[in-house]
């Protein structure tokens, strides 16, 4: 009996944690992506990017109405893969497309990735709105009487 409890206690504990947990921060330069879908089979759409010695990030777009939209993070540094895949509603890919881009300090990032259909349909477009890439700072101070002290992520 005693072992149930525990056992039932601690999987209480762990719903609630799970419960709690929200987006993890970026880390990097988040840019709003979106995908128009007017006029196509496609249901949702999946983002990913990957760079070299960095797990994959994962995004699922969210729908809104013709269009799907979503926040994309992007690492500083260059060559990171940017593919989509787009899906009709029984799960069955129907555009795919990928596209590397550099993610410079100092610049605006925006691309565009042209996702082409598997079946027949008009290609679809994933844009990425323009976005400033900081140089990193991460906090800045000021002290009563005393210089500005900046404190760098990177």
């Amino acid at each position: 009996m005693l072992r149930q409890n525990v056992v039932a206690a601690l999987c209480a504990v762990g719903c609630f944690s799970l419960a709690g947990c929200s987006k993890p921060p970026c880390g990097g330069v988040e840019a709003l992506i979106s995908v128009s879908t007017a006029g196509t089979g496609t249901d949702r759409v999946v983002a990913q990017v990957s760079a070299p010695q960095a797990p994959p990030k994962l995004v699922l777009l969210e729908r809104h109405a013709d269009r799907v939209e979503g926040l994309l993070c992007l690492d500083r540094g260059v060559r990171r893969t940017v593919s989509a895949r787009a899906y009709d509603r029984g799960g069955r890919i129907t555009h795919m497309g990928q596209n590397v881009v550099d993610v410079s300090s100092g610049s605006f990032l925006t691309f565009e990735l042209e996702m082409t259909a598997r079946r027949g349909e008009k290609p679809l477009v994933l844009r990425a709105s323009p976005v400033e890439v900081s140089q990193g700072v991460a906090e800045i101070r000021a002290r009563p009487g005393r210089e500005l002290t900046a404190a760098s992520s990177r």
